[in-house]
C-alpha cells in the first residue's frame, strides 16, 4: 500500500498514532528531567545533612546541648498547639520567652534556630525582660530602713542628744 492509496481514515489513524508516539516520547523526556531534578535535590539535601553533621561533630558539647534545647523547646510549643487544637499560632509561655532570651545571648547563630518566631520578636522579648528586671531592681523597698547598731547605742547612752547630732564614723 502506498501513501497515495491510503484513505482519509487511514491517514487519521496514522496521525493519531504518530501523535501518541510523540506524546509518549515527550512524557518520557519529561519524566527523565523530573527524575534528574529529584536526584539533584536529594543529593543537595544529603550534602547539607552531611555538612550539618560535620559541624555538629566539631562543636562543643555545650553548644550542642543549647541547640538541642532550642529545637526541643520549639517542638514542645508545636506539640502544645496541636494538642489544644484551638490556635493556629503557638502561644509562648514566659519560661519559653526567657529561655530564648538567654539562648540569644549565649548562642552565636541563634537566629538560624528560631523557626517558630522571628529574631525581632526575641529581641523585643529581651528588651521587655530587661525593663522588668530594672524595674524590679530599682523598686522602692517598703518599711523603715534598718538603724545601725552604733547609732542605737550612742542614742541610748545620751538620751538628751538628738540623733541628727550623733556622728557615726
Amino acid at each position: 500500500m502506498t501513501t497515495s492509496a491510503l484513505s482519509l481514515q487511514d491517514l487519521r489513524k496514522l496521525a493519531t498514532c504518530q501523535q501518541l508516539h510523540y506524546l509518549g516520547v515527550m512524557n518520557t523526556i519529561r519524566n527523565l528531567l523530573d527524575n534528574l531534578h529529584n536526584i539533584f535535590c536529594s543529593t543537595c539535601e544529603l550534602l547539607r545533612y552531611a555538612l550539618t553533621f560535620l559541624r555538629s561533630i566539631l562543636c562543643s558539647r555545650a553548644v550542642q546541648a543549647a541547640r538541642l534545647l532550642a529545637v526541643e523547646s520549639q517542638f514542645a510549643a508545636c506539640r502544645q498547639r496541636i494538642d489544644s487544637k484551638k490556635r493556629r499560632q503557638p502561644r509562648f509561655t514566659e519560661s519559653f520567652r526567657l529561655l530564648w532570651v538567654v539562648l540569644s545571648k549565649f548562642l552565636d547563630e541563634w537566629e538560624d534556630l528560631a523557626c517558630l518566631m522571628q529574631p525581632a520578636t526575641v529581641k523585643r522579648w529581651y528588651s521587655t525582660a530587661l525593663r522588668y528586671f530594672w524595674r524590679w531592681k530599682s523598686r522602692r523597698k517598703s518599711g523603715r530602713p534598718p538603724i545601725p547598731s552604733l547609732l542605737c547605742r550612742k542614742a541610748l547612752a545620751n538620751p538628751l542628744t538628738s540623733t541628727s547630732s550623733i556622728n557615726v564614723s
